[in-house]
Parts: structure tokens; sequence; C-alpha cells
């Protein structure tokens, strides 16, 4: 691969990671980031373009699932839970006053999580 190729690629993932910040911001992702960093900081054998390259895809991955990591404190085992958004209706309001949904807000940016993952 010519350098030219490889300035043109990361330039291209760097652009997709500062999308997936702006635009789909989730935990997951940045935990997924966070820690395959600290690896290759640690590992010699890691300090590699593919082992950054398989850290971007992660993120990128990572940014656009689903299922996100939610730091709201709940008593009891870790569950996975609905999250509802826009205006919610009293039963909803009563439904998340005892830990059954959660709710996301009024404001919906296309790729907000549909689960959360409390604990």
């Amino acid at each position: 691969m010519t350098r030219s190729t490889k300035s043109l690629g990361w330039s291209v993932g760097a652009a997709l990671a500062l999308a997936a910040v702006v635009f789909a911001f989730q935990w997951l992702g940045v935990l997924f980031a966070l820690t395959g960093l600290a690896l290759i900081a640690c590992r010699a054998s890691l300090h590699t373009e593919e082992a950054l390259a398989v850290v971007l895809v992660g993120f990128l991955f990572c940014s656009l699932l689903p299922v996100d990591i939610s730091f709201i404190v709940r008593p009891g085992l870790p569950k996975v839970l609905p999250v509802y958004y826009g205006k919610p209706a009293k039963p909803l309001r009563d439904r998340a006053a005892k830990g059954e949904v959660v709710l996301g807000g009024c404001l919906v940016r296309g790729y907000d999580p549909l689960w959360v993952v409390v604990w």
C-alpha cells in the first residue's frame, strides 16, 4: 500500500470516528476504544497499524449498535431495559419510576440506543 493510500484511509477513518462521536455518541464505543488503545499501549507486539485499524472499526461498530451502557444506578442485578423517546404519558412515567423502562428524552438523533444496560 502506498503512503498516500494509507494517509487517505486514515483520514477517512478519522472523519468517520469524528462523525460517530458527534452524531452517534455511545458509551459502549468509547469503552471499546479506550480498552483497545490501552491494550495497544501496554503490549509492544500490538504497536501496528492493523491493531489501530481494528480499534477504529470496533469503535465505529460499537457506536452504531442499538444497545448502550447507562450510568443510571438501579438496585439489583444488571439488566437490559428498553428506551422510550418523546413526551411520556402517565403510564410510561409510572413504569420509568418503577425501573422497568428508561426515558430517553424528546430529542432523537437517529442513532440513539433502543436498549440500555443499567446496574
